[in-house]
């Protein structure tokens, strides 16, 4: 199929990336997410500061990562 092959080229190029290169890439990926969903929550509250679109985003992104029983999670 040419979804598996073109998904196996991608792999290859990845895998000639240094570590530092795959990092760059996820981080951009990240933010470039983060700022969709910025624009998302503006359009839904178009009346929000960028504070309050911050505080959203926030917790969009970390709802239902913490728990009680996790140590390393602390309550947003």
């Amino acid at each position: 199929m040419i979804e598996e092959k073109f998904d196996n080229r991608q792999l290859e190029g990845y895998k000639k990336m240094t570590g530092e290169e795959r990092l760059r890439i996820a981080s951009e990926l990240s933010e470039m997410v983060r700022e969709i969903a910025r624009i998302g929550i503006h359009g839904q509250h178009p009346e929000f500061s960028q504070e309050e679109i911050e505080t959203e985003l926030q917790r969009r992104i970390s709802y239902g990562r913490t728990t009680p029983s996790c140590p390393y999670c602390k309550e947003v």
